[in-house]
């Protein structure tokens, strides 16, 4: 009897420090999340949104083209800087719509409002403290694209008023940008509210009750990269016939940046999912999960590679049905990987991802 009792409480050792285990793992992986990835990727965008904001206050002073092609420079770089952080659907992100605020793609309705907002030439609405309560559409780095390659910006107007009040509205978008990302790495520094409710989930806390809770809000930004990549930047132009394709759907078509924006999507959140892979290698069978995933990552990357720069032109080309036959089959390759995301890393996870990450469900 005595044997077996031994044998018992051992075996509750056991299982109490394997929880322990997991505990530390889980909450040494959220803090990771959100330094080395989150907090990491604002920085970079802080810097190229800086420098964005500074090349656009000197091409309005100065209006010569080599100064604008630094512009447009600097916008790309800004763009890629954000492509990791695209998926970020939470907390301190969503507040004050500052993800939307930042990226409010697809926006067609934005060139739309932007065409009679310029028109209007109203100045109080382009002060700091006015600005970031006007339409997600008129604001963040989709637009800056409009004005930058539109055939008709205004930017580049004959009417000089016109035109000194459109360079004075990219300078607003610019500025705007800087604010958010200082907002942003407030929340998620050291003492910031996102993060103080991210690592310490509890009854008392009102967003997050447990550590489950806040693995699965991380992962969700993880499993929505590649469905935003899948369904919105890609399924959504390319469509299921050659004959319903329509390039000018793409991300970005206007800079030639569709590529470079989803090839940092996949990239930047791959090396998020390895964040999570100790938790998934961890778990029964996890070790073969993790193989599988990180392979899909890799191919799906390999394939994005082999696209040609000018994905817009090459849809365009004389190559339209074999580019179109390629964007299937990179199409094809991350809705496994979606799916493989979806159900084998949260069953590792020990969480419900829902119905559409995008959606938050």
């Amino acid at each position: 009897m005595m044997k077996l009792l031994g044998k018992i409480c051992i075996g509750f050792g056991l299982l109490f420090s394997a929880a322990q285990a997991d505990e530390a793992l889980t909450r040494q992986v959220h803090q990771q999340f959100i330094d080395d990835y989150i907090v990491v990727h604002l920085q970079s965008f802080k810097a190229e949104a800086q420098a964005l904001d500074t090349a656009v206050t000197d091409a309005c002073a100065k209006d010569d083209a080599p100064q604008w092609q630094t512009v447009k420079t600097n916008f790309a770089s800004a763009v890629t800087a954000w492509m990791p952080l695209q998926s970020m659907r939470f907390d301190a992100f969503e507040k004050n719509s500052r993800d939307l605020r930042t990226y409010f793609w697809p926006n067609s309705r934005g060139e739309k409002q932007a065409g009679k907002f310029l028109h209007k030439m109203n100045m109080s609405k382009l002060e700091p403290s006015y600005f970031h309560n006007l339409s997600v559409a008129l604001q963040g780095l989709p637009i800056i694209e409009w004005l930058l390659y539109h055939k008709d910006s205004t930017l580049f107007a004959d009417d000089q008023k016109l035109k000194t009040y459109t360079c004075n509205y990219l300078a607003a978008v610019t500025l705007n940008l800087t604010v958010i990302t200082d907002e942003l790495l407030a929340e998620f520094g050291n003492g910031g509210a996102a993060r103080t409710i991210l690592l310490t989930p509890s009854d008392g806390n009102a967003l997050y009750g447990a550590l489950p809770e806040v693995t699965l809000q991380f992962y969700k930004a993880v499993h929505a990269m590649v469905e935003m990549v899948h369904g919105q930047k890609l399924s959504r132009p390319i469509a299921n016939e050659l004959q319903y394709l329509k390039p000018k759907r793409l991300e970005m078509w206007r800079a030639g940046l569709t590529k470079v924006n989803m090839t940092a999507n996949i990239a930047s959140i791959f090396d998020a999912y390895k964040i999570f892979s100790p938790m998934i290698v961890a778990a029964e069978q996890g070790a073969e999960i993790d193989v599988a995933i990180q392979q899909q990552f890799a191919d799906t990357l390999q394939l994005m590679n082999a696209m040609p720069d000018d994905f817009y032109n090459a849809l365009n080309g004389d190559d339209r049905p074999a580019m179109w036959q390629q964007s299937r089959a990179l199409i094809d390759q991350l809705a496994v990987l979606k799916n493989t995301l979806a159900i084998k890393g949260t069953e590792a996870l020990g969480i419900p991802l829902g119905f559409n990450a995008l959606d938050g469900d």
